[in-house]
């Protein structure tokens, strides 16, 4: 089963998202741009859903460090 990382800071929008996915894919969910950052770190998702603003990183610093790891890198959303 595919693993999606969902980045946001909004808990309406990060339940919505995760009550659409969680039936065909495995979620992490994340709340903030330094909780992503350890998910990317110890864990390979074969997808990564950011928001753009976010607590402490946001989007686009997330998607740096991400293509700054030494693994696989996932598309971007």
């Amino acid at each position: 089963m595919k693993k999606i990382l969902i980045c946001e800071d909004d808990l309406i929008a990060r339940m919505l998202l995760s009550m659409y996915l969680n039936k065909d894919f495995i979620l992490k969910e994340a709340k903030d741009g330094r909780e992503s950052m350890e998910f990317i770190q110890n864990e390979d998702f074969d997808l990564m859903l950011f928001d753009f603003e976010l607590p402490y990183f946001n989007g686009i610093e997330l998607i740096k460090f991400t293509r700054n790891q030494e693994k696989k890198q996932p598309p971007f959303l």
